[in-house]
């Protein structure tokens, strides 16, 4: 007489399942993440994407924005985005008190 074992987490699916997990929730946890991304951010983000034939899109549902292989990516969006809105309050700035002054 042969035991049989039942074979659990025959692939990666059930091993989200055993585990409490499922593509599912995964995929509206990164969600979440990518829609607290700053506008302006994510749109240079997926600017970044384009170029190479993928999208903020393609991502949104299985990559989390907080992704190791994103991290470079971000960084220098953020610091794009950050001189960006530094310059235009700076612009702004002289621009009020040049109307100050008139």
């Amino acid at each position: 007489m042969h035991a049989t074992i039942p074979a659990f987490a025959q692939n990666i699916n059930d091993l989200l399942t055993i585990f409490g997990g499922d593509r599912q929730r995964a995929a509206r946890h990164a969600q979440t993440e990518w829609r607290r991304l700053p506008p302006a951010e994510m749109a240079c983000i997926d600017q970044r994407l384009r170029r190479k034939d993928s999208s903020v899109e393609a991502l949104i549902r299985r990559v989390k924005p907080s992704a190791a292989r994103l991290i470079e990516l971000r960084s220098s969006c953020r610091q794009l985005v950050e001189g960006v809105q530094t310059d235009a309050r700076s612009r702004l700035g002289r621009l009020c008190s040049k109307a100050m002054l008139n």
